[in-house]
């Protein structure tokens, strides 16, 4: 999750905003991270960001969304992302093409990325195809991504069928990955489950990952819960608690319960002028791995004008 600082400018007549981010380290010292230019002209939306290097602003990546199409049967919308060196001389550039197209009961989403090779040249590194369908209270979402081989034709690596039944306080999703065995089948490889309700101005989503071990079979590696709590003004105090089995670095059993791991904390307070945002985390504590240390504050950030409404 990105924060940011922003700033809405009106000396241009165009959408602009001048983004900051403010970190903070251990011992609660703010640093100063990049700046974060936004532009809309149009249909097409450019985000820049500039890092201090040597005590100059370099852009260090660009990102550009430009919608190609747009009407009643979908749209096509083209990303351009790129990365340049300390001297501001390209790096990398991801090309992401998007054609979505409606369907009566969904629609169906194509999707290309393209990578430059070492000569600059644009190459198509993955693809992928969505079809969402929807019957009464119940959505199906079947994905597949494909790579090109070594001999540049395109092999399906992975899958991907999702299961989302809605009520009017509540959703039950399930999903299961399937990637290439060490026989080279499509097998089963991940499964997430997630239940989510909603009472009043509180939204409760509980979250949990299964992977195989090494025996195999499915066992769960990672449970997310998450509540939060939206005011009237806007404001909103978001905590997640994360559970794994083990600490990161500490061998256990498979069986092993999980355990809360870390805490983070997202709040929100909506200004006269826009919004602050705070971002805090707990982790465990250096001399008790099996006890949470005290909050540490890792960012805030301030925003003014439009970008307050999210």
């Amino acid at each position: 999750m990105k924060w940011t600082i922003a700033f809405f400018s009106t000396v241009i007549l165009l959408a602009q905003q001048d983004a900051q981010t403010f970190k903070y380290d251990i011992n609660g010292n703010r640093l100063v991270g990049p700046d974060v230019k936004q532009t809309k002209v149009g249909d097409t939306a450019v985000t820049d960001t500039l890092q201090l290097i040597d005590g100059r602003r370099v852009k260090t990546s660009s990102v550009e969304e430009r919608i190609v199409r747009q009407d009643a049967n979908g749209r096509v919308v083209e990303r351009m992302e790129r990365t340049f060196d300390r001297n501001g001389a390209p790096l990398a550039t991801l090309k992401t093409v998007t054609e979505e197209q409606k369907q009566a009961d969904g629609a169906t989403i194509h999707s290309t990325v393209y990578r430059n090779d070492i000569s600059g040249n644009l190459a198509p590194e993955q693809r992928s195809t969505t079809e969402i369908r929807r019957n009464g209270a119940t959505t199906t979402t079947d994905t597949v991504v494909e790579k090109p081989t070594l001999n540049s034709a395109f092999e399906v690596v992975e899958k991907k069928n999702s299961t989302a039944d809605d009520s009017p306080n509540a959703r039950h999703e399930n999903s299961v990955i399937y990637r290439r065995s060490v026989n080279g089948a499509l097998a089963e490889a991940e499964r997430e489950v997630v239940e989510s309700t909603k009472q009043g101005p509180q939204t409760s989503q509980n979250a949990s990952i299964y992977t195989l071990g090494l025996d195999g079979k499915l066992l769960l590696t990672k449970q997310t819960v998450t509540t939060s709590v939206k005011q009237p003004d806007g404001s909103q105090s978001t905590q997640v608690d994360i559970f794994t089995p083990n600490n990161p670095g500490i061998v256990g059993s498979a069986d092993s319960k999980p355990q809360l791991r870390e805490q983070q904390t997202f709040d929100r307070k909506v200004t006269a002028d826009g919004t602050v945002d705070r971002v805090t985390v707990r982790t465990p504590d250096n001399s008790d791995p099996n006890r949470l240390g005290a909050p540490q504050r890792l960012s805030d950030s301030v925003c003014k004008g439009k970008c307050a409404v999210q």
